[in-house]
């Protein structure tokens, strides 16, 4: 993933901290850019719910499709999920 890769983090750790209660701690923040999200999911495709009833399964494994305050599911069937930052 590279430079892009930390540049997405980067984005999306900024965009966590305008959005959600993190930008009292700015560790959170750090945390969010230095952590490769995707190394806690699976393998892609992942099926993402971005809002309460919108769920869709990305077209292919790029890990762009992860770095927003999403829900990605781990294991449907277990409920278990990789929650919505901002939560």
């Amino acid at each position: 993933m590279g430079n892009e890769g930390m540049a997405q983090r980067c984005w999306y750790a900024e965009d966590l901290r305008l959005r959600a209660p993190v930008r009292r701690n700015m560790a959170i923040v750090g945390a969010f850019a230095a952590v490769a999200r995707e190394r806690f999911l699976g393998p892609g495709p992942w099926s993402i719910q971005a809002y309460p009833h919108d769920v869709f399964l990305t077209p292919n494994d790029d890990p762009h499709w992860v770095y927003h305050d999403v829900l990605v599911s781990i294991d449907p069937a277990r409920q278990l999920n990789n929650g919505m930052p901002s939560l």
